[in-house]
């Protein structure tokens, strides 16, 4: 079962379009990003996924109805429609659309290409490696600027850094990382990892707190550290904080 159903494609926007004129496929000099929720089968195993799934439905959709957003995000995110392993409340999707609506940020992405096929022309596997092939002879130069443009990015969508990350932005090998690393930006992507890992940590325990508080249940602290494996109050503190918030 797709997450997207078919419905949802002829509705929105679920990828970025392309105008291929009858070509087999398009080059670009510099890699895009590619957004597709097509064909997203497995099911949404966190609410930091549901997430970023609204940040890239509502990039491609801008125009969209803040509350047909809400709609689908709400339906999403509730159990009953097996999209789901669990419900999350209606205000912590609320108050997640409404930060999604508001900020417009280019979400994070995963997939970067500089040639795409087209869907319409049937192309076998080894045809496209021959082309790749062709296209990528002439050897593109890497410095340590482009590296630290990559780190920052990375660095923006929140997500942990490491070589082969830094190589998919870059669309080169890790080799080519290794070469271009300094000291200062392994320093740098240390302290970021660190705190993204904290994030992270903090998000789980906010899972946590929003399943022992179903059905209107007071969660303790005492209680709350009996499930998760954290010692560290402060995060703790803090995830009850933004969970209070979010309400």
């Amino acid at each position: 079962m797709k997450v997207f159903d078919d419905d949802f494609n002829e509705r929105f926007n679920l990828s970025l379009e392309f105008d291929f004129n009858e070509y087999d496929f398009l080059f670009f000099d510099k890699p895009i990003c590619f957004y597709n929720l097509k064909d997203i089968t497995s099911k949404i195993s966190s609410f930091e996924q549901l997430t970023y799934y609204a940040e890239v439905f509502f990039y491609l959709n801008p125009d969209v109805d803040f509350k047909i957003f809400y709609g689908i995000f709400h339906t999403l995110g509730d159990r009953e429609w097996k999209k789901t392993i669990r419900t999350y409340s209606k205000a912590r999707i609320l108050a997640m659309c409404q930060e999604v609506f508001e900020i417009r940020k280019q979400p994070y992405c995963s997939q970067w290409r500089r040639i795409i096929f087209n869907p319409e022309k049937k192309i076998r596997n080894d045809e496209k490696m021959s082309i790749c092939g062709e296209l990528f002879k002439k050897q593109l130069t890497y410095t340590v600027e482009d590296v630290e443009k990559a780190v920052l990015q990375l660095k923006l969508a929140n997500t942990l850094i490491n070589d082969s990350n830094i190589a998919d932005i870059l669309n080169c090998s890790q080799k080519t990382i290794q070469r271009n690393m300094t000291s200062a930006i392994r320093n740098d992507i240390k302290k970021s990892n660190a705190f993204i890992k904290r994030k992270v940590k903090i998000q789980k325990i906010i899972e946590y707190i929003d399943i022992l508080s179903e059905g209107g249940n007071e969660v303790k602290i005492r209680e709350l550290r009996n499930f998760i494996a954290v010692k560290d109050y402060s995060m703790i503190k803090e995830a009850f904080s933004i969970y209070k918030d979010s309400l």
